[in-house]
């Protein structure tokens, strides 16, 4: 084979596979970034799950939005700010120590 045909493929696989680092599966509700962060379906349940890391951040996730490179979710155990570009994680279960422009973001979701 030539050295040509091998590039053509070579890029044609490239275009037809995910650029992400960590794969979707069939579970994978939504994936955000490198694809280290995901939300997955376990039953009628939707968790939130950092690939990267290995660990559940939030159950029972009810509604999210991603607006500005910011993940918002709503879940279980509150609320959950993720900022997707530098992967760090806000949590907590009252929305008042979060800043106004969260606490908007969150107000819009909970009331979908």
């Amino acid at each position: 084979m030539s050295l040509k045909r091998i590039f053509i493929l070579f890029i044609l696989c490239m275009l037809f596979t995910s650029c992400t680092k960590y794969s979707e599966g069939k579970d994978t509700v939504l994936s955000i970034g490198d694809g280290s962060i995901q939300i997955l379906k376990s039953g009628e349940s939707k968790n939130l799950y950092d690939l990267k890391k290995k660990q559940n951040i939030e159950t029972g996730v009810k509604n999210y939005l991603i607006h500005k490179n910011i993940l918002y979710i709503i879940g279980e155990h509150g609320f959950t700010k993720v900022n997707i570009k530098n992967h760090t994680f806000q949590q907590d279960n009252r929305i008042s120590i979060f800043q106004e422009k969260d606490v908007e973001a969150f107000t819009s979701i909970s009331s979908q």
